[in-house]
């Protein structure tokens, strides 16, 4: 495979690097000398780096802002550039002003990059500067270093060929790899479910039942005898599992108290059919969590408690906090790549993920949501592999009734709509043939209310 030589580190890193080893006397003695000025793009960043390195050499402790600020107006005073100097104070602010965290992570990510340097640089010292003769005797060693290289750019070659692999092609029911819903009519269109690797989104104005609808796909999930991990930012974690003990039991929340024997006898009946599946919930506080984080839990799960969810639900991705090198820019694109980082979760573990954002203000009062009438980032809706709308008139809440519309499904046929019925008090939603208000009166009301006549 091609290699990638290039000896910087990547260039949304870079600043957070040098933010580190300007500052941090722990970080800089783990790399000082062994990372490089040419690691970096910007000749500022190189200077900086520099003084700071040679700062730490001599004295044994990172500089203070005020010390480098002075032996970079040396260098300017005595040798010549063509950058204005408001330039070099600029950047110095930036690395003293950068927010440190995440030490380990940073410290790993520039750890793997120094290593595949290394293994690049031994690979081309094999290739070109011994003699032929000398390569034939270490030619193993030479192929062992091939692959080292390899793996340390991004992997080995695990896809699979089209005709070379023709034989040993088994075509399977796509099905078999997804996650019901619970909802017939929308399990239908996703052809089974929510597949593996895909991220679904629930879309819904604010209080119209989005963490309502995650947890009944959870419910749905665990009779199925699925695993489930559950993970919240805004509702707690203990308000979260009385509704997956309300659902499950169909006690309604408020009698739970009085009938707790009643519904841990109900849950121990569902666990002797559903075993080894179970609902692990997780609380952590808004913007807390990412999704790194968010992997570390997961494999942590994994291998302590021998917990493989098969679907995962994080209420909801809006409150996830971006990595720090995504913090740049419009909020509109820190969310969008918020969800891509998600969707790469979802893709790299192999599990489906469902999570929810909120529709816009005018949709409060729409029959038919969209993903056109998706909140703050319409990046969202382009990242998400299914996009379900929960759409919700005046006269549905009134009878406790609404419906799911299918607003986006990448894999198969979208726009379709599920009505369902909803009961607060054991927190339970399920799918009805016959609604109360017809669908061709919620068409009716969507004419009128694009042409600004309301409902």
């Amino acid at each position: 495979m091609a290699l990638d030589n290039d000896q910087t580190l990547p260039q949304e890193m870079q600043l957070e690097v040098l933010a580190f080893v300007v500052r941090d006397k722990v970080v800089m003695s783990k790399f000082s000398g062994v990372l490089k000025e040419r690691h970096f793009d910007s000749p500022i960043h190189r200077l900086i780096f520099r003084i700071a390195q040679a700062h730490f050499s001599e004295y044994k402790r990172v500089p203070l802002q005020r010390t480098l600020q002075n032996e970079i107006q040396r260098v300017l005073d005595t040798e010549k550039s063509y950058v204005p100097d408001t330039y070099f104070w600029s950047e110095v602010a930036k690395v003293y002003n950068f927010t440190l965290q995440e030490r380990e992570y940073t410290v790993d990510r520039v750890a793997d990059f120094l290593t595949r340097q290394e293994l690049i640089e031994l690979n081309r010292v094999i290739r070109t500067e011994i003699s032929s003769s000398e390569r034939a005797l270490i030619a193993p060693v030479s192929q062992q270093f091939c692959k080292l290289t390899a793996m340390a750019g991004g992997g080995d070659v695990s896809g699979v060929f089209l005709f070379r692999d023709l034989e040993q092609m088994v075509i399977s029911k796509d099905s078999e790899a997804r996650v019901p819903t619970g909802f017939k009519r929308l399990d239908k269109a996703l052809g089974g479910g929510l597949s593996e690797s895909e991220l679904g989104l629930v879309l819904a104005p604010t209080g119209r039942g989005k963490t309502s609808l995650l947890i009944q796909f959870g419910v749905n999930a665990v009779r199925l005898a699925k695993k489930v991990l559950h993970v919240t930012f805004e509702l707690s974690g203990k308000k979260v599992r009385i509704r997956y003990v309300a659902a499950l039991s169909k006690i309604e929340k408020d009698e739970l108290y009085d009938k707790q024997e009643r519904a841990k006898s109900k849950l121990r009946g569902i666990k002797r059919v559903v075993l080894p599946a179970d609902v692990h919930i997780h609380e952590w506080p808004s913007k807390y969590c990412t999704v790194d984080m968010l992997r570390g839990y997961i494999l942590t799960l994994q291998w302590r408690e021998e917990f493989d969810p098969d679907l995962v639900i994080v209420d909801y991705a809006d409150l996830l906090r971006p990595e720090s090198f995504q913090r740049v820019g419009e909020h509109r694109h820190i969310l969008g790549a918020l969800y891509e980082s998600l969707r790469g979760l979802a893709m790299e573990l192999k599990k489906p993920i469902f999570s929810a954002s909120q529709s816009n203000r005018p949709s409060l009062s729409k029959p038919i949501v969209s993903i056109g009438d998706i909140a703050e980032s319409f990046e969202k809706a382009m990242v998400s592999d299914v996009v379900v709308a929960v759409c919700r008139t005046r006269r549905e809440r009134q009878v406790h009734e609404g419906r799911l519309f299918l607003a986006k499904n990448r894999d198969n046929v979208p726009e379709v709509t599920i009505h369902f019925k909803e009961d607060l008090a054991s927190s339970r939603i399920w799918e009805i043939k016959n609604p109360t208000i017809s669908q061709a009166e919620i068409e009716e009301m969507q004419e009128r209310w694009e042409s600004g006549q309301g409902e």
